[in-house]
C-alpha cells in the first residue's frame, strides 16, 4: 500500500491530465450529441415545411384540401401525402415528448 501511494505521488501530472483526458472526452461526447440533436430537428422542420407546401400545391391545384365523400380515387402524391403529413406530426410529438 505504501508503494501505490509513493507511485500516486510520485507524478502527480499524469493523473492529472487523466482526468483532463476524460473530461474533454465527455464534453466532445456531450457536443456531439447534442449538435445531432439539433440537426435532426432541423431536418424534421424542413421536412414537415416541404410536406405542407407539397400538399398545399396539390390543394390549390384540385381547388380542395381532400373529399372523402367524392368517388376520385386518390393516387400517386394525393394519396401519400395525407400519410407523410401524419407521420411528420407524430415525429414532432414524439420529439415534443423527448424534450419536456
Amino acid at each position: 500500500m505504501i508503494i501505490t501511494e509513493e507511485i500516486k505521488n510520485d507524478n502527480p501530472i499524469i493523473g492529472k491530465s487523466r482526468k483532463y483526458t476524460l473530461l474533454l472526452k465527455i464534453g466532445i461526447l456531450i457536443l456531439m450529441r447534442d449538435l445531432i440533436f439539433y440537426i435532426t430537428i432541423v431536418l424534421l422542420f424542413s421536412v414537415t415545411i416541404v410536406l405542407v407546401l407539397q400538399l398545399l400545391s396539390v390543394a390549390l391545384k384540385n381547388k380542395r384540401i381532400f373529399s372523402y365523400r367524392s368517388n376520385k380515387i386518390l393516387k400517386g402524391k394525393e394519396r401519400l401525402l395525407p400519410a407523410l403529413l401524419f407521420l411528420a406530426a407524430l415525429l414532432w410529438a414524439l420529439l415534443y415528448l423527448i424534450i419536456t
